[in-house]
């Protein structure tokens, strides 16, 4: 049986950068140091990278292979109940329909603390600055939910593949004829 890795080492990279900037920003970084803009910046690009990544790799790993329609998502939840193996050698539209929800709050958190940026030399707008921080705020539940279930997935799959593998060995020997 040929192995193939989940996870390459872009997507590596990716995972890992993101969360740093995000931990890095909410964490150390105050919120008046220049750091912290620029890893918002870092943050955007990062997500635009991986986001292209994820539309250019190869067959079963592109988004759109795995984008969470309803009907791949109703696929894989039953493939999850009758404790099949899955069909992606990566992240699966469950996955994915996390990390898209990830993506989409690392965006808008940017987006509004650009806007917070700009706004300090027009206005002052609380009501802006109360939707960044609870964005930003979203940020570590999201990662910890992604982390955790692709941690779970793995393990899973790996106790399934092991599993359908003992099974076909069990089917195949059950096959063979005895010879007296």
């Amino acid at each position: 049986m040929k192995s193939v890795k989940a996870w390459n080492l872009p997507a590596y990279f990716f995972h890992l950068a993101l969360f740093a900037c995000v931990i890095i920003n909410l964490e150390i970084a105050e919120e008046s140091e220049p750091w912290h803009q620029y890893l918002g910046y870092a943050a955007i690009g990062i997500v635009t990278l991986h986001f292209l990544w994820c539309l250019f790799q190869g067959r079963g790993r592109r988004l759109l292979d795995v984008f969470p329609t309803p009907a791949r998502l109703k696929a894989e939840a039953l493939q999850l109940i009758r404790r099949e193996p899955s069909p992606y050698p990566g992240c699966g539209p469950f996955g994915m329909l996390v990390m898209l929800a990830l993506w989409a709050a690392v965006l808008a958190t940017a987006i509004s603390g650009f806007l917070l940026m700009q706004a300090q030399f027009f206005w002052a707008s609380p009501w802006l600055e109360e939707v960044h921080e609870m964005l930003a705020e979203s940020l570590v539940p999201l990662m910890v939910v992604y982390m955790a279930v692709s941690v779970m997935m793995s393990l899973w799959q790996s106790t399934v593949a092991m599993t359908a593998k003992r099974r076909r060995q069990e089917d195949e020997q059950a096959q063979v004829p005895l010879k007296y």
